[in-house]
């Protein structure tokens, strides 16, 4: 049977949040860590982290290198029309119109947008518009 006390002071506050962080950590999330764990060990993984651990970080720790307009750039491989044609001509108007928004947006100029924000939007075109092709041509 559980009983309820109240809590009077901030000690007691802290001490509560306390408990139920150990709980979480020690109880729950221990059961994971210990999958976790065991999954290296299969294949003699973690002792190759525990020994060489510089190898292994970049796997773990978060990148924190800002997207750049060049990269975002780079993802893409442009199908450019015959040289000398119109089609060329506005296909040339349209990549440096597109380059420099980048950089407006990279600089701060397009404020909230963000190239992380370009980004998701580029991703989910491209994702719905290959779906879209690829159910056209099922049809």
């Amino acid at each position: 049977m559980t009983r309820s006390r109240s809590i009077t002071t901030l000690k007691q506050r802290d001490a509560l949040v306390q408990s139920a962080v150990d709980f979480f950590v020690e109880g729950r999330l221990n059961v994971a860590l210990q999958q976790f764990v065991e999954g290296f060990n299969t294949l003699g993984l973690l002792q190759e982290m525990r020994a060489h651990p510089d190898l292994f970080r970049s796997m773990f720790e978060e990148d924190v290198t800002p997207l750049k307009a060049k990269d975002l750039s780079a993802l893409f491989q442009i199908s450019f029309s015959a040289p000398g044609t119109h089609a060329r001509e506005i296909e040339n108007w349209t990549i440096c119109f597109w380059r420099d928004w980048l950089i407006d947006v990279e600089e701060g100029e397009c404020a909230p947008l963000t190239l992380e924000n370009v980004l998701e939007v580029c991703l989910w075109v491209l994702f719905y518009t290959s779906q879209w092709l690829s159910l056209s041509a099922h049809n």
